[in-house]
């Protein structure tokens, strides 16, 4: 999975796409992303290697009491020129 996402994002390099993805998503109380919907795309090229990378990242999910539970967040993904 790894390779792809670095594909990807050389991919966007080479064709100067750039910009920032921002998305809303839904984090399960075991840190991993359950929902993920996307709040700004400029570029549909981006919006599939973003949404890839951000899949694959985990969290330490927020508690209550000690007790894991799910939460909810923004995320920025970023491209540069």
């Amino acid at each position: 999975m790894e390779k792809k996402l670095v594909k990807e994002a050389t991919f966007t390099k080479v064709r100067r796409i750039f910009g920032t993805v921002i998305f809303y998503a839904e984090v399960g109380a075991d840190g991993t992303i359950h929902d993920l919907a996307s709040l700004q795309v400029k570029q549909a090229e981006l919006y599939s290697s973003a949404k890839s990378a951000a899949e694959t990242w985990r969290y330490q999910p927020a508690t209550c009491n000690g007790v894991p539970v799910p939460f909810e967040l923004y995320l920025a993904y970023r491209f540069t020129p």
